[in-house]
């Protein structure tokens, strides 16, 4: 499976040999303004915006499936009546649409009971699909694998941002290793919520976050950030973005 990033869009494709795509979408943290105290979307306007952006997105794609990388929900604990409610009909809109496999992340806390039963449930160890590990990033991979058994590590729960003309955005965050050895690459998705970087959200350092970037060989590995149109933002040796 190749995967590359939709211009235009925060989220992956994975290629299929068949041409058919797999979608991959990280951190909606839906209720994330009601949890600032901001009043608008409601969670019928938020649900029915990150539909339509899905929608644009694959209107002229053959999708065979939707994987959501964690972080559906804002808060940390029991789901709020906000969230609730965003959570059962994102799910459902979601589902009516194409095969979706959801991978649990740290802010997920009791959400399973409130996704639709059409949505295959994954454990936060993640997604193993052709040798590539789709995961959300607070956990290691499941016990026993090492990360050298994976060709690429596809994440989110970093949230890499950039400050862009006056205002921090979402970016893309690559690695590749420049030693050929494996993970060969590491893609971080910018966060799927539009809401995230507007009330400067921005949760810390990748290493200090995220376990499986403590164990790579960081040295081993050149970074590059894209912003969501794709141009390049910067790039140079991985420790100087990670830490």
């Amino acid at each position: 499976m190749r995967v590359n990033p939709i211009k235009g869009f925060a989220a992956l494709e994975g290629l299929y040999p068949d041409g058919k795509r797999l979608i991959v979408l990280s951190d909606l943290h839906f209720g994330i303004t009601a949890a600032a105290g901001v009043k608008r979307p409601t969670p019928e306007e938020e649900v029915e915006e990150s539909l339509q952006t899905i929608d644009r997105m694959t209107k002229e794609m053959s999708v065979k499936g939707i994987v959501l990388l964690g972080d559906l929900k804002h808060g940390l604990y029991r789901p709020s009546l906000y969230e609730k409610k965003a959570l059962k009909s994102f799910s459902r809109g979601l589902s009516e649409r194409s095969d979706v496999w959801f991978v649990k992340g740290n802010h997920d806390y009791e959400v399973e009971e409130f996704l639709n039963s059409r949505v295959a449930q994954v454990g936060s160890t993640g997604l193993e699909i052709d040798k590539t590990l789709f995961l959300h990033g607070h956990s290691l991979p499941r016990r026993g694998r090492p990360l050298e058994s994976y060709d690429r590590i596809v994440s989110g729960h970093i949230h890499p941002q950039a400050f862009l003309n006056g205002e921090w955005v979402p970016v893309w965050l690559i690695l590749r290793n420049i030693k050929e050895n494996k993970p060969e690459e590491v893609v971080v998705l910018p966060h799927f919520s539009r809401y995230a970087s507007k009330i400067g959200y921005r949760p810390g350092s990748p290493v200090t976050t995220t376990p499986y970037m403590r164990k790579l060989r960081l040295e081993e590995y050149e970074y590059t950030m894209l912003d969501i149109s794709l141009k390049l933002v910067s790039q140079g040796p991985a420790k100087r973005a990670v830490f």
